[in-house]
């Protein structure tokens, strides 16, 4: 991506870059607007379970009187969820040539993925009956402040490490919860409800100047929601009662954004 904007400056600007870029940002305000993937480390969103039903009529008439056994796979946010996407903005001010403070907005999806959560096992069913569940996408929103601090500004490329606090705004997660072979489907199952937490993290990156005004930036973080544990009932018609998720999660976001500097 630097050499794609390299190549066509001539050595003159970027002699001119070198001595008015690197104090472009001390006493002036800037604002970035990025957007870039999200991706969810391996972390177990539920542990998996396991119980007896005593008649399987509750899911399927055909079975009444018929007992068996489910038994609920261990998920993990990385099979949950693809990797997704966040967009934001953020206002800063340069306090010094190599020190700024700001204050950021983001929002990020990521995608729910459809996939087998369990099987249902009985002597009156000839195959194990396959449980499917389809999440939805997991939304958040984001405010925290933190600041950045530039290792070198003598340059028009300028590496960095930020720190940040603040809070994060997630919405209910659902999903749409099947047994294909019993006609059972339920939708719209609230696994986890909407709360806003204390959130933190770190990014690091590089800033390339494209003039005295504009900066192309990039980096690479690691976030983390400080969440609980819930209970939530959407396994409890199949058997499972009071089932427990995690809400503890890390992500690591990458970003490229333009800067704005006025």
């Amino acid at each position: 991506m630097i050499r794609k904007f390299a190549i066509p400056v001539t050595l003159a600007s970027l002699v001119s870059a070198h001595s008015i870029v690197a104090h472009a940002n001390e006493g002036r305000w800037t604002t970035t607007v990025w957007a870039g993937p999200v991706f969810t480390p391996e972390g177990t969103m539920y542990g998996g379970g396991s119980a007896d039903i005593a008649d399987l009529g509750t899911l399927d008439p055909s079975l009444a009187d018929s007992s068996g056994s489910i038994t609920a796979n261990h998920l993990s946010f990385g099979k949950v969820f693809r990797t997704g996407a966040a967009l934001g903005a953020e206002m800063t001010y340069g306090a010094s040539q190599q020190f700024e403070p700001f204050v950021r907005l983001s929002y990020s999806r990521l995608g729910g993925d459809n996939l087998t959560l369990g099987e249902i096992t009985s002597a009156s069913v000839a195959t194990p009956a396959k449980i499917s569940a389809n999440f939805d996408s997991l939304n958040s929103s984001s405010l925290v402040v933190g600041a950045r601090y530039f290792f070198q500004n003598a340059s028009a490329l300028e590496p960095f490490v930020s720190g940040y606090v603040g809070v994060n705004h997630t919405d209910t997660l659902y999903a749409d919860i099947a047994v294909p072979d019993l006609a059972v489907r339920e939708d719209r199952r609230e696994l986890i409800p909407n709360a806003t937490h204390f959130a933190a993290g770190i990014d690091t990156g590089v800033s390339y100047a494209l003039g005295d005004s504009a900066s192309l930036r990039f980096s690479v973080g690691a976030d983390r929601v400080a969440t609980h544990r819930a209970t939530t009932a959407a396994f409890d018609s199949l058997g499972i009662d009071g089932a427990r998720l995690s809400e503890r999660r890390w992500t690591i976001p990458a970003a490229l954004g333009v800067t704005y500097r006025f």
